[in-house]
């Protein structure tokens, strides 16, 4: 399920960061293809900016040691450009370089809610997966993945990456050269036009839309025909039919959804 970004949460300053768009956001939004601007009378949304890099610090999963390194060695010109990388997690295994932090190259956020964490990484140009490890494209699977869909957010790929995790798309990701260093990598990222960089928002919108509809059937055919809620009216809706509810019926969807499933608490970082 995905997050509601509820607007009394969208404060600016809350958690230091501007979001890109503060408006409620629901899921038949996602299913509808709306996107912020789509809405009538919605919030324009703020531009998108920097890099985010998600999860547990641990370089067995992300290589922070490479990527700490190539960004002190071009420090000076990283700062007069106003490159961002946000990092989001915890982990005694990295300690994050104060000398970054400092200069604005990096900023870190160790301890946010689940609601904060993804709207952070939902301001982000895009998500570096950093893999320091093959294990992610043979016999473990990157939580990186999830929290692109989640948030919204394009990711940085490689053509192994799209190999391995094939319901991605060509659409949905900004495709690199898996030989050039991550911060020559970023940098190219954030340099394409904004036309290229809104094409990979709307790839992401619409893989998620597409596999959020193709989960709903699976589940649907999974229980049967038997309804999952009911309408206002008390009529039985079907899930497959979400993209032309309303906002309240998608509100009264996620709450009765929740209580049937008794959903267990949800951590504060992504683990894995």
């Amino acid at each position: 399920m995905f997050p509601v970004i509820f607007p009394e949460e969208c404060v600016e300053g809350s958690w230091r960061r501007v979001l890109p768009a503060c408006r409620p956001v629901y899921i038949n939004d996602t299913l509808a293809g709306l996107s912020p601007a789509a809405e009538p009378g919605a919030e324009a949304a703020r531009p998108r900016s920097g890099i985010c890099l998600q999860g547990k610090l641990d370089q067995s999963r992300r290589d922070y040691t490479g990527i700490f390194s190539q960004l002190q060695e071009q420090a000076e010109e990283l700062a007069a450009s106003n490159f961002t990388l946000v990092i989001q997690g915890k982990g005694a295994d990295v300690t994050v370089p104060q000398d970054l932090i400092d200069r604005g190259i990096v900023e870190h956020y160790s301890f946010l809610p689940f609601q904060e964490y993804y709207e952070v990484m939902h301001g982000c140009v895009a998500i570096l997966p950093a893999f320091s490890s093959d294990e992610y494209y043979t016999d473990r699977a990157s939580s990186t993945m999830g929290a692109a869909l989640i948030s919204a957010t394009p990711l940085i790929a490689t053509p192994e990456m799209l190999r391995v995790y094939s319901f991605l798309s060509r659409e949905s990701v900004f495709l690199v050269d898996p030989t050039l260093p991550y911060v020559e990598t970023m940098r190219r990222v954030l340099a394409l036009p904004p036309s290229v960089r809104q094409a990979k928002l709307q790839g992401m919108q619409l893989l998620r839309r597409q596999l959020l509809q193709k989960n709903i059937k699976m589940l649907e055919d999974l229980l049967g025909p038997r309804p999952l809620l009911k309408g206002p009216d008390g009529t039985p809706r079907s899930m497959a039919n979400a993209a032309t509810w309303g906002t309240a019926e998608t509100r009264r969807w996620q709450e009765e959804l929740e209580t049937a499933a008794q959903l267990p608490p949800l951590q504060d970082d992504a683990e894995s």
